[in-house]
């Protein structure tokens, strides 16, 4: 899938030199201001309102695309479950509306980071694996076979030999917990028939 690219939203224009000029360095504010509006949590989801004013802020430049994308990853990575949920869902929402210019960015900017929270066996909330497990799913299924879209066919096998392997141990840990009560039952037992035969055998004597 490759490396996954830096975390930290732009502060000027994708491929700038860093001293864009100030209307540039305007856009970039209005643009990180868009994402954070449109990820807040309103009621669990996310703002509609924003995420259609974002979406038509990008139409408007489409050059801002990039820069939207590494805006939403920084939001992914939220400690707030809802807020990552939801901006994994606004990028979903991009990839729809802007197509294949924007999946392509998404697979080299944001996939490693959401196939990293889609991982069974971690300590990620368990309501961002399973939205994390479905995005992966979805853009395996719909993507992965598009010119260009292999990461994503990857992203999508790799998260089921993933689960994969969760499920064999699982099953093991699960086979040794019924060993081991199983084991106890069995001693417990011929425990309390001792005693029961020894309660005989003291009942019996003269």
């Amino acid at each position: 899938m490759g490396e996954e690219k830096g975390d930290d939203p732009p502060s000027t224009p994708a491929g700038g030199t860093g001293q864009g000029d100030e209307a540039s360095v305007k856009k970039i504010k209005l643009l990180k201001e868009a994402v954070v509006q449109a990820t807040m949590s309103c009621g669990g989801e996310g703002n509609s309102v924003a995420t259609l004013a974002l979406v038509e802020m990008v139409r408007e430049n489409p050059s801002l695309l990039p820069d939207t994308i590494l805006c939403v990853k920084s939001r992914v990575k939220a400690k707030d479950e809802q807020v990552s949920i939801i901006s994994m869902s606004l990028v979903d929402v991009l990839i729809d509306a802007f197509g294949l210019p924007c999946s392509r960015i998404a697979m080299g900017t944001l996939l490693p980071r959401i196939s990293r929270l889609a991982a069974p066996g971690t300590l990620t909330p368990a309501t961002v694996r399973h939205r994390a497990q479905e995005l992966v799913r979805k853009w395996g299924a719909s993507l992965g076979t598009s010119e260009g879209g292999e990461g994503f066919a990857a992203a999508e096998r790799d998260l089921r030999l993933l689960e994969e392997e969760e499920s064999a141990r699982i099953r093991v840990q699960q086979g040794r917990t019924y060993v081991v009560d199983d084991g106890f039952a069995r001693g417990a037992s011929r425990g309390i028939s001792r005693v029961g035969s020894n309660a005989v055998e003291s009942h019996s004597q003269p």
